[in-house]
């Protein structure tokens, strides 16, 4: 989609008809030269982010030309933008007498990074949310007076306790020199969990009211507060928003992918996700940026935030440009669709083992699944797991975006065969046949079978070792339910097995 089409639709909020901006998901830009994002008509917004320290330089008086201007940059090409409200430097008025009086009681130094540890806990604790929340209240009311109101998303909501994310105090880079701020006998975990929690709550009341969405940290919802009543009284369409950062496929993350299954598969509000690079990054970039954009559409996000690192390598010239291209043009077309499975224009499955046993979540699917042979959830007796050692061993082509992570048959075990099922309401609401693609890997010459209620299409194999992608056109009345395991689709093979990386079925 070009960036002229990009499109901006409303809807009215429940409660005291507040109106949102809501923007098209999909690909979103994030750190990089701004300047690059123009020239890419498959990014369909970006990021700006504010320093509390650039945007409030003494208590009271705000400064808002940087901000305007960055937000301007992205508005007068209609891109809308995720405001980032990042205080990785604390202004230096916080510890004054005249500003904050707050204590400045040491830094928190990492490889990269030094933050200062303000006295936030204990005493201090209501003074530093008053602070902070007279700071959220100037940012609301020049957003909600802004000409650009429309091309913000939303405001990523931080704690801005220690440096942006950090809150705890139990850590080895924490250095504490001031002894006014008695850490020894007076910070606690639960204090500091509590001041997190509190300055989350800040953000809808302040922010909900003018028509500017929060989007608050998952970490929330997931570690320091898992009761489904805070769920529900934070998180909704016409509340806050949920977002995370770290995302990558080579590992497994059970609580967060519980999570977003229950708030943004479910369809109860809306998520924005930024990759976490691991080392296994580096070994294949392009595998990683495609199996992470997988990841996110698994988890039901609508807004995949993309490092320009992996944005720029879909450019016309660049090596693997078609490769990186087809990732994110797959995003687009499937991001923010899963909780609506009437509208979706399809559904699919990709293929990967589980991380771990503890992990209820292994394949990335969107209105699809796999199935044992007797109709249970999960594939994973069924079928063998093929890992490539978190991309160090790309199964298939290190040229290829698949092979990251696959599944194969096992005919010696008697495992011949996948078993998909279609969500029951996508199925209904479809009204004519569908386009299957299904992605396979080329080794050997035996065959395998795409059968659904009626028929079949059968694939042979010329050995190429490259990933190929089927396509067949399957009837409207073939897609019942009723094949074996209670599914509508089986891939077989024969003779020798097949190794499989994607079944995707299209309106």
């Amino acid at each position: 989609m070009s960036i002229g089409a990009r499109r901006l639709s409303r809807h009215a909020a429940s409660e005291d008809s507040v109106i949102f901006p809501t923007w098209t998901p999909g690909v979103y830009y994030i750190w990089g030269n701004n300047t690059d994002v123009f020239s890419m008509d498959y990014v369909r917004g970006g990021q700006v982010v504010l320093d509390w320290r650039q945007i409030e330089p003494s208590r009271g008086t705000f400064d808002w030309a940087l901000a305007d201007s960055r937000i301007r940059n992205y508005a007068d090409r209609g891109m809308p933008v995720v405001i980032q409200l990042n205080s990785s430097t604390k202004p230096a008025w916080l510890y004054t007498t005249s500003g904050g009086a707050i204590h400045k009681c040491g830094v928190w130094r990492d490889p990269r990074f030094e933050w200062d540890i303000p006295h936030y806990w204990g005493t201090n604790s209501a003074l530093y949310l008053t602070i902070m929340q007279e700071m959220l209240e100037a940012v609301a009311d020049h957003i909600a007076g802004s000409p650009y109101k429309n091309m913000v998303l939303g405001i990523r909501a931080a704690p801005n306790l220690i440096g942006t994310e950090q809150f705890d105090l139990n850590d080895s880079s924490v250095n504490i020199t001031n002894a006014s701020c008695n850490y020894a006998t007076t910070w606690t975990f639960a204090l500091a969990k509590k001041m997190y929690e509190d300055v989350m709550r800040l953000y809808n009341p302040i922010f909900v009211p003018k028509g500017v969405r929060p989007i608050l940290r998952s970490k929330l919802f997931v570690d320091l507060n898992t009761s489904t009543t805070l769920r529900n009284e934070l998180l909704g369409m016409n509340k806050g928003w949920v977002f995370g950062t770290n995302g990558t496929p080579d590992a497994g993350w059970g609580k967060v992918d519980e999570f977003y299954h229950s708030v943004c598969v479910s369809g109860q509000t809306r998520g924005f996700y930024e990759a976490f690079r691991e080392n296994s990054y580096y070994t294949h970039p392009l595998s990683w940026a495609y199996w992470r954009q997988l990841l996110e559409l698994g988890r039901g996000v609508s807004y995949i935030a993309t490092y320009s690192e992996d944005l720029i390598e879909a450019l016309p010239g660049k090596p693997q440009q078609a490769e990186y291209r087809a990732a994110f043009d797959f995003s687009n077309k499937y991001a923010g669709t899963q909780h609506l499975p009437d509208q979706a224009p399809g559904a699919f499955i990709a293929f990967r083992p589980k991380y771990s046993s503890s992990d209820n979540y292994s394949n990335y699917d969107s209105l699809i699944t796999l199935r044992n042979a007797d109709g249970t959830l999960g594939g994973d007796a069924s079928t063998v797991g093929l890992t490539s050692n978190s991309g160090a061993n790309i199964i298939g082509p290190t040229n290829q975006r698949f092979g990251r992570y696959a599944r194969r048959t096992d005919l010696a075990n008697g495992k011949s065969t996948f078993y998909l099922r279609l969500d029951s309401t996508f199925r209904s609401s479809l009204t004519a046949a569908v386009t299957v693609r299904t992605t396979y890997l080329n080794t050997g010459t035996s065959s395998w079978t795409l059968r659904w209620s009626g028929g079949s299409k059968t694939i042979t194999k010329t050995n190429t070792n490259r990933w190929l992608t089927d396509v067949t056109t399957v009837p409207l009345a073939g897609l019942t339910g009723t094949l074996a395991a209670n599914s509508d689709l089986h891939l077989v093979a024969s003779s020798s097995d097949t190794t499989f990386h994607m079944v995707e079925v299209q309106r």
